[in-house]
């Protein structure tokens, strides 16, 4: 798997990659997000505000392959307002959609909620009413 690595600051994402020596880093500055994003199936967004350009992702970005976005930002999501526009009727609709696929969306709540599952697994030995912890959010 190629990986990407984009940061506000390309120092940080260098120091970053370096902690894991003989790993196939690739190390960009986050003014390639938009281009990174277009080429990549995975899209890891752990930034606390959307970046400039991010509402104009189009039709376009989204023809190529299947993508799938993970978004750690469970107060004041970036990408749900452009998932929304170019994907109205959401990812229960998984069919083409004028050429596009709708990609697949995990929102940091959700993580935050998967997070508590483990943990209460961890302390409790108990699984917990996932379904009903989900309702929640």
């Amino acid at each position: 798997m190629k990986t990407t690595i984009l940061n506000r600051t390309l120092p940080k994402a260098e120091e970053f990659a370096a902690r894991f020596p003989g790993s196939p880093f690739n190390v960009r500055p986050l003014e390639e997000f938009m281009q990174c994003f277009r080429r990549s199936d995975v899209i890891i967004y752990t930034l606390p505000a959307s970046i400039p350009g991010l509402e104009d992702l189009r039709e376009d970005d989204f023809r190529t392959s299947h993508k799938t976005i993970l978004e750690a930002n469970y107060r004041d999501p970036s990408f749900p307002p452009v998932m929304q526009k170019l994907f109205p009727q959401g990812q229960d609709h998984r069919s083409s959609l004028r050429g596009m696929v709708c990609p697949t969306y995990l929102p940091g709540q959700q993580w935050l909620l998967y997070q508590a599952v483990a943990g209460y697994v961890i302390f409790t030995g108990e699984e917990p009413d996932t379904e009903a912890m989900m309702k929640v959010l």
